[in-house]
């Protein structure tokens, strides 16, 4: 998609507040429902597995469960506000994919301290909020990106 003026006038103002609040419960709420399918508990198994398979510290002390579902809430929330009021698409994109590296950062780390958390929850927030707000600011003019998409609208005569 081009950034081109006249390209972006024909795209709808978009805003940031409610598109990141309901980007975030989506992302919860997937979270949620593939831990209810039991989708969550096979990708930790997996990534146990793989800690044990790689003699990095022996057996894993578990932590309290909670750790990763609130990781998972703030990434869920904290990305899309911050995709959203980055400019420009390769901005974006350079964003997301640094929250994924994050996020995916932490199992070696974990590994290697031979402690353990659901990290499940929290892959699926950044990699599905992550997503949506990229197509979310695809398809709208966003206040960060210039021109009068950030004005506010004052009461009065019309121009």
């Amino acid at each position: 998609m081009s950034h081109r003026p006249e390209s972006t006038e024909k795209l709808p103002r978009g805003t940031v507040a409610l598109p990141a609040a309901s980007i975030g419960v989506m992302s919860l709420v997937l979270a949620v429902g593939f831990q209810a399918l039991g989708l969550l508990n096979r990708l930790d198994g997996a990534l146990l597995g793989a800690i044990r398979q790689a003699g990095l510290g022996g057996d894993p002390v578990a932590q309290p469960p909670w750790i990763g579902w609130a990781i998972a809430l703030v990434v869920a929330f904290a990305l899309p506000m911050a995709i959203l009021e980055t400019p420009t698409h390769w901005r974006r994109t350079v964003l997301w994919l640094s929250a994924v590296a994050v996020v995916l950062a932490v199992w070696p780390v974990l590994a290697l301290s031979a402690k353990w958390w659901p990290m499940a929850p929290s892959v699926v927030a950044v990699a599905w909020s992550g997503l949506c707000a990229k197509i979310y600011a695809s398809r709208h003019h966003m206040p960060c990106e210039g021109g009068d998409a950030g004005r506010r609208l004052k009461p009065g005569p019309v121009r």
